[in-house]
């Protein structure tokens, strides 16, 4: 097929595969901000997020990425990559049960910090460079449907991600954000729409 009968956003779309190297750096970098003396609402927003963060790489992973994968070689990797996200699952289930101020939160958040690093460098090292070795030619387009299961995923959780990141904030940061949102809001409210 010549390229420009490719659409175009299927040409420049995101690989499925750095999608997922996206959001295995994204959640290394999450870790690093994750500290045991932090106050409890902080390490309770920051487990929030990594929490859904990982869920949702998980189910995508599990609806698009591996299925793809089945139809064109069998890999051991698959039946252990799905018990790993559902050990993830229970951590984080534990997690939500759990106050920040128990100790056992953060043995919980750790623990769950194990699981992913240890599914991470599966997935890097094995997993990753078969799939894009196996499925090239479809890459772009696994990346595209990712986005949009992402998006779909994460709409309903939008609200409670962004309390929590707001509650994650320490006082100037939030100070300083209230004051870009109500300095957004007031200029938003002096426009006038166009004739």
């Amino acid at each position: 097929m010549h390229s420009l009968a490719i659409p175009l956003a299927e040409r420049l779309g995101p690989r499925a595969t750095d999608l997922v190297r996206r959001d295995h750096a994204a959640l290394l970098a999450d870790f690093h901000h994750y500290r045991r003396g932090a106050p409890p609402r902080l390490r309770r927003a920051l487990a929030y997020r990594l929490c859904v963060a990982i869920e949702v790489h998980a189910q995508i992973e599990e609806e698009l990425l591996y299925p793809a994968l089945r139809e064109v070689v069998r890999l051991d990797f698959l039946g252990q990559a799905r018990a790993a996200h559902e050990r993830m699952r229970a951590l984080i289930a534990r997690i939500r049960q759990i106050s920040p101020q128990d100790p056992a939160f953060d043995a919980a958040v750790f623990e769950l910090m194990r699981e992913v690093l240890h599914h991470v460098a599966e997935e890097e090292t094995a997993f990753l460079p078969t799939a894009e070795r196996v499925l090239q030619g479809r890459l772009r387009e696994l990346g595209l449907l990712m986005l949009r299961r992402r998006v779909a995923l994460l709409a309903p959780r939008l609200p409670r991600w962004a309390y929590e990141r707001a509650r994650g904030l320490r006082g100037p940061t939030l100070a300083l954000v209230g004051l870009g949102l109500l300095a957004w809001g007031l200029r938003a409210g002096t426009r006038r729409p166009a004739p």
